[in-house]
């Protein structure tokens, strides 16, 4: 549940949200498409991050020049914004109109989603969106984002997320250790959002050791509508005795009969503190960077 001191603005978010046709970087390309069989260039694409009271997660854009250099002048214009477990937009939004070269950023503090914060286990799940909207000198265009995971006290950054144009169809993650003290927790949510109608993720959830045994929590069934999420967590304190072991498990989500799509599940996996509740380690399904 979102507790505040205040009434949180809910902003709705004007622009429509589907898969993104636009290239990021070589080290963090992926290449999928939409259920219809083609890119749209709507979005760029995130899976879901959780923090805690006293982090912040911002969400970053800029515009970059393509290469071979088009015949029209690139631009980035966009909505930035977050969106609830349930799908809701939270917190603020902004729009930013961006030349070559310039960047922009939109920060969600927790402490203002999260309140009062307590000592032991507050955190919640959020999406970032990124909303691509025409160019006025048209063409395609030219954005890249990234979601960070940053110290609101010291500034100090501890996670990044890049914003990737789709999802593979089936989600992979590599093995994650988890210590004593820390959660492990894999995320799945139905992507994409309005207005493509009737994306449903029907999957399964679980953990499975190095030698790809079973592991950690009973694996858990999904069927979720179109931006809704759902997760499942293994604690370390279940997998060893005592501070300073830690166990090496790998995250793994089951596409089941029913889904509109494999990719229409959107994995990501995360390490958090189990008692501040404060994300220290993030990947996607898509490279399994942690």
């Amino acid at each position: 549940m979102i507790r505040s001191r205040r009434a949180i603005q809910v902003l709705l978010l004007t622009s429509s949200l589907a898969s993104s046709a636009l290239a990021l970087p070589a080290t963090y390309s992926v290449n999928s498409t939409t259920t219809s069989g083609s890119p749209s260039p709507n979005a760029i694409e995130f899976g879901m991050i959780g923090i805690a009271p006293s982090q912040t997660l911002r969400l970053s854009i800029i515009a970059y020049k393509p290469q071979p250099v088009p015949p029209y002048d690139p631009f980035c214009i966009a909505q930035l914004g977050f969106a609830t477990s349930s799908g809701e937009p939270v917190g603020p939004t902004k729009t930013v109109n961006l030349r070559a070269g310039e960047g922009d950023s939109l920060d969600l503090n927790g402490s203002t989603l999260i309140w009062p914060p307590t000592p032991l286990l507050e955190r919640i799940e959020v999406l970032p969106v990124v909303t691509l909207l025409p160019s006025p000198g048209g063409g395609a265009p030219s954005c890249l984002a990234n979601a960070e995971i940053v110290d609101t006290f010291s500034g100090f950054s501890l996670v990044l997320a890049p914003g990737a144009i789709a999802w593979p169809p089936l989600p992979s993650f590599p093995l994650q250790g988890v210590a004593w003290g820390q959660v492990l927790r894999l995320n799945v949510v139905a992507w994409p959002p309005e207005p493509v109608r009737g994306v449903m993720c029907i999957a399964q959830l679980s953990f499975v050791d190095k030698l790809g045994h079973p592991a950690g929590p009973a694996p858990k069934m999904v069927n979720l509508g179109t931006g809704h999420a759902d997760f499942l967590d293994v604690a370390g304190t279940s997998l060893v005795a005592h501070f300073g072991q830690r166990a090496e498990l790998r995250p793994v989500i089951t596409i089941l009969p029913g889904a509109a799509a494999p990719s229409a599940c959107v994995a990501t996996a995360e390490v958090y503190d189990q008692f501040s509740g404060r994300t220290w380690a993030w990947g996607d399904g898509t490279r399994g960077v942690f």
